[in-house]
């Protein structure tokens, strides 16, 4: 595999990952719990919409339809993903938006008040792919709206799944939204995973000014 796939090739790679890896790869959680408490501090309306990107098989979709909300948004790359995401939540699978896309290739035909990113950003290596992820950030996202992004820590893997990683503290993250974002929260995160390793993640939560 490349060390910086593209297209199709990324869609190859996260599915093998997830038919190799089951239901438990290293990003596995039983609950979606910091993005979860950093989105609940929102106070977001139940009809706001919600997008999650690199949201196939996480557990927070699920969470999130659980309480109520009624505008959700999920893609991914990996199709094998987004089928292990429907079959975990059979009462709700069918009020999601399921969207099967490369993140750098999508054509959103919507805006949201909620983006939601753990662990898509710090797989983007390059800067054109790194200022492409911030250009559509700042385009989907509402004025008035939020980005909650978790990435793996200045202190985190540098490799992840097979490939190099791009780390980030707060004030990259910062620097990477721009000035149309106020940085308005920040968490540190040591996920542990499946296999008793530690992942190191920072989250911002910027509001679109």
């Amino acid at each position: 595999m490349n060390e910086q796939p593209s297209g199709n090739e990324r869609s190859s790679h996260w599915d093998s990952s997830y038919e190799d890896g089951g239901d438990r790869v290293s990003w596995s959680q039983d609950e979606a719990g910091v993005s979860k408490e950093l989105i609940d501090d929102l106070g977001l309306a139940q009809d706001a919409p919600v997008i999650d990107v690199g949201g196939g098989a996480s557990p927070l979709t699920g969470q999130l339809v659980a309480d109520g909300f009624t505008d959700l948004t999920v893609l991914d790359v990996s199709g094998v993903a987004l089928d292990k995401a429907r079959k975990a939540m059979p009462d709700g699978a069918d009020r999601v938006t399921w969207v099967k896309a490369d993140l750098l290739e999508w054509n959103p035909t919507g805006s949201y008040l909620l983006w939601h990113d753990r662990a898509v950003l710090h797989f983007l290596n390059s800067r054109e792919d790194q200022e492409a992820y911030a250009d559509l950030v700042r385009s989907v996202v509402r004025p008035g709206g939020h980005a909650v992004i978790g990435t793996f820590s200045l202190e985190g893997p540098a490799r992840c799944s097979g490939l190099p990683v791009t780390r980030y503290g707060r004030d990259e993250l910062t620097e990477l939204l721009g000035d149309v974002f106020e940085v308005v929260g920040d968490r540190s995160e040591s996920h542990i995973t499946p296999g008793g390793k530690t992942q190191e993640f920072t989250w911002i939560v910027a509001r679109h000014m």
